[in-house]
């Protein structure tokens, strides 16, 4: 589900991202992250890993690899699917800010700063209890809000880590541009990195 109208608002970037509403989704520590969906009739395939960005159409043969390791702003990382895992606090510089009160209880909140250049924050809402990723406001490097994302459902995999089931993409005022249902969510359960290539 998706509003083109605030969605074009907010550019071309979170536009891409939303064109697939239904996927399935991978993580495998420390960077690999791989999203499976339909884009309108096509199944297309993006993957992450490391410093390395793939985006394939396995039924029309197109796959097309970028090296990101100049731009390292654009690797993907845990947060921003929702997850907190380890690779929060290699790839980020972290700042606990205080304890919200929030409707589902206490949250931690805590500003992840990315500590190469073009330096976003991911200013982020954590259960106290559970330890799940609740809600992330990304900043520019200004402050500016750029994107709200909500957490609403989630699951626990495994016992070890809470995963999102539901992802809802709000404009910084708030309006909501684009809900994604995350289907399947593996993390580390014996994924081969076959997966990620």
């Amino acid at each position: 589900k998706k509003n083109d109208t605030v969605l074009k608002k907010m550019g071309k970037k979170y536009m891409r991202q939303h064109e697939v509403n239904k996927a399935e989704a991978m993580y495998k520590v420390p960077d690999m992250f791989r999203l499976e969906g339909k884009l309108g009739l096509v199944k297309v395939q993006m993957i992450n890993t490391g410093n390395k960005r793939i985006f394939r159409v396995p039924s029309l043969r197109i796959t097309k690899r970028e090296d990101i390791s100049k731009e390292l702003y654009r690797k993907q990382t845990c947060l921003d699917i929702g997850l907190l895992c380890e690779s929060a606090w290699v790839d980020f510089n972290a700042k606990y800010i205080k304890t919200d009160q929030l409707s589902t209880g206490p949250a931690y909140l805590i500003d992840f700063v990315r500590k190469w250049e073009n330096p976003k924050t991911f200013r982020t809402w954590i259960d106290k209890k559970t330890l799940r990723i609740l809600r992330i406001e990304k900043k520019d490097p200004t402050g500016k809000i750029e994107a709200i994302f909500v957490f609403p459902e989630a699951k626990n995999i495994g016992g070890v880590v809470w995963a999102p089931t539901r992802v809802e993409l709000r404009a910084p005022n708030g309006e909501i541009a684009g809900i994604t249902q995350l289907i399947n969510m593996k993390v580390n359960s014996g994924l081969s990195d076959k997966l990620f290539q």
